[in-house]
């Protein structure tokens, strides 16, 4: 009875220090802070988009096209060092791709088509409503990563090439220029995934570079047209709640 009586207390005092253990480790780190602190920050951003997908051998593969990006977020602080922040921006994405050499030859082999130093341009603007989840070290340095829904509002395509045609033994030379707006031809919504990596400049003022992953096809199901790209920000917090 003794011994029993004896091994229930050194139980209770082992459990009663575990729970001492536990609530100082709570006291340090918090995962909610007592205060809920919120800010709103503006942002403005430089993108380099481009598409990826399954090109054929006669397609080139687009390189990345520049474009601006600017809108605001709302930081939430869950403690000293994680945030949340969703945001909304209006985003200029799309890509810049080659025209392919053509040359086109008519039967009587008098009658020649080229074109030559062409490209084709896709600017597509979009509302983007990304939710970040940061991570702020001492040394100023953030890292996050989340998610991005996007509302494709406005969709441009532009070709620009040089024409030479020889027809019956007549040179004539011309640039053609192409421009439309059918945003038909892409998907209205789409999300990716966002992974940004940032430094505090001063109080209020942060740097960043981050890159984004599309998700879902925006064009071709069988080709699977996905947008992707990086990009450099500059952050500033005008207002603390």
């Amino acid at each position: 009875m003794y011994s029993y009586r004896k091994t229930t207390r050194t139980l209770l005092l082992a459990v009663f220090c575990i729970l001492l253990n536990t609530t100082g480790a709570f006291s340090q780190f918090k995962f909610l802070s007592e205060e809920i602190r919120y800010s709103l920050h503006a942002k403005t951003s430089i993108l380099f988009s481009t598409i990826k997908g399954d090109y054929n051998k006669r397609e080139k593969k687009p390189s990345y096209k520049m474009g601006p990006s600017f809108g605001c977020y709302l930081s939430v602080a869950l403690n000293d060092q994680f945030f949340v922040e969703p945001g909304a921006f209006l985003s200029m994405k799309g890509s810049v791709s080659k025209i392919n050499y053509t040359t086109l030859i008519s039967n009587s082999e008098t009658n020649i088509y080229l074109i030559e130093r062409g490209k084709e341009e896709r600017e597509l603007y979009y509302i983007d409503i990304p939710v970040m989840v940061y991570y702020r070290m001492e040394s100023k340095v953030s890292v996050g990563m989340g998610f991005s829904g996007s509302v494709l509002v406005k969709s441009k395509n532009k070709q620009q090439y040089s024409v030479t045609e020889i027809v019956d033994y007549t040179l004539s030379y011309k640039d053609v220029s192409i421009s439309n707006s059918n945003i038909s031809d892409f998907r209205t919504f789409d999300s990716g995934f966002l992974f940004s990596i940032g430094y505090m400049l001063k109080d209020g003022v942060e740097f960043s570079a981050h890159s984004y992953s599309g998700l879902l096809d925006m064009k071709d199901s069988d080709r699977k047209f996905k947008n992707a790209g990086f990009g450099i920000s500059l952050s500033y917090r005008f207002k603390q709640l």
